[in-house]
């Protein structure tokens, strides 16, 4: 999938400090834990929020007998029920097989199907719906089902039998059109390997850009860029290369002064889409997350916002989290209260993957 750049009259990239969120910040209550709970429900641990959740009734249980369907005729939703069973197969130790065809009844499995018409989900949106008699996974675009896989697989336990999907459904589409992060590889242990393994852990949290700062042959950055594509992102070189003007970069954390506003809004008259950040990659996690790239700069309309982006990762992966969540889900779902439980409920999943990151005091983690 082609993703657009963010291009305008100043290569469309602003770079926005975080600013503190309002207090008056409405809480996402599909996505709360109730009060006198010490467990979450798996929908409860979703990163990113998703925009609508409603969990409840029996869910379904992988078993030997399990299948993957996907849509007849596309090898496209084939190869991402593939690459959905190769990651579970690895830790359930079951056989998966995956068939062209989303038809045919019973109790044995996964749906991934193609909606010619649910053009309301756009490009990356979809259904994911879980009972007894499996799971159905709907989107209007393949981008769409592989953001719905990534959410499934949060839904199942991390390293423990049995592997049930817990009931209940989401629907989901993204606030925000890009959503990236930054790597630095310039070191001579950041092979392509290690970047392949960064790509599927951004994908897992819907990152759809990876910014890459780094020297490579010809062919692994090709390899590099397949892989992503595989996972439905896009992979661009360092803004300073790829920009096709001035860049407008905004590394303050005390608000805009008027002439930058000024600067700001006469790019976004001449057509600029602008891209969020925080501004610096060592704040606190709740710094990072606390605050809203749809309301970050007085007068920045909310609809010249493309995206939002987060610095290079250092071990600060958590970080990556914050902002993945900003530029997916709604913005009454950004609460701080809730996302660092969901953030510490991701610890044993990202130790799992091998992410480095860093166990920050400001979140509970397990």
């Amino acid at each position: 999938m082609k993703l657009p750049v963010a291009v305008g009259a100043l290569g469309g990239l602003l770079f926005c400090a975080a600013v503190a969120a309002s207090s008056a910040r409405v809480a996402h209550l599909d996505s709360a834990v109730p009060a006198g709970r010490t467990e979450a429900t798996p929908y409860q641990r979703i990163v990113p929020a998703p925009a609508a959740v409603a969990p409840g009734g029996p869910g379904y249980t992988l078993g030997a007998r399990t299948v993957i369907r996907t849509t007849a005729g596309s090898g496209e939703v084939r190869a991402i029920g593939e690459q959905l069973a190769a990651a579970w197969r690895r830790t359930a130790r079951l056989p998966l097989p995956v068939e062209g065809t989303d038809a045919g009844a019973g109790t044995d499995g996964i749906r991934l199907r193609l909606d010619p018409y649910a053009g309301g989900f756009g490009e990356e949106g979809y259904r994911l719906q879980s009972d007894e008699d499996g799971v159905l996974v709907t989107a209007y675009r393949p981008a769409g089902l592989f953001r719905g896989t990534q959410t499934l697989r949060q839904l199942l336990p991390e390293g423990a039998a049995p592997w049930t999907v817990a009931g209940g459904a989401v629907t989901d589409t993204p606030r925000f059109a890009h959503r990236a992060a930054t790597v630095d590889a310039v070191r001579a242990e950041d092979g392509i390997d290690r970047l392949k393994s960064y790509v599927d852990q951004l994908a897992l949290y819907k990152i759809n850009v990876l910014r890459t700062r780094g020297v490579w042959t010809g062919g692994e950055y090709r390899e590099l860029v397949r892989h992503a594509r595989g996972r439905y992102m896009e992979v661009l070189p360092d803004r300073r290369q790829a920009a096709q003007g001035p860049v407008v970069t905004y590394a303050r954390q005390d608000g805009a002064s008027a002439a930058e506003r000024a600067k700001l809004a006469e790019a976004v008259r001449a057509g600029a889409r602008v891209i969020l950040s925080p501004a610096d990659r060592a704040v606190s996690v709740r710094r990072a997350y606390e605050w809203d790239p749809g309301n970050c700069l007085p007068g920045l309309p909310r609809q010249a916002v493309w995206g939002v982006e987060a610095p290079p990762e250092h071990g600060h992966f958590q970080q990556v989290l914050g902002v993945a969540e900003l530029g997916w889900s709604p913005a009454a779902a950004l609460n701080w209260d809730t996302y660092r439980q969901r953030l510490a409920a991701q610890g044993p999943r990202l130790d799992a993957m091998g992410v480095r990151y860093s166990r920050t005091p400001e979140v509970p983690w397990p």
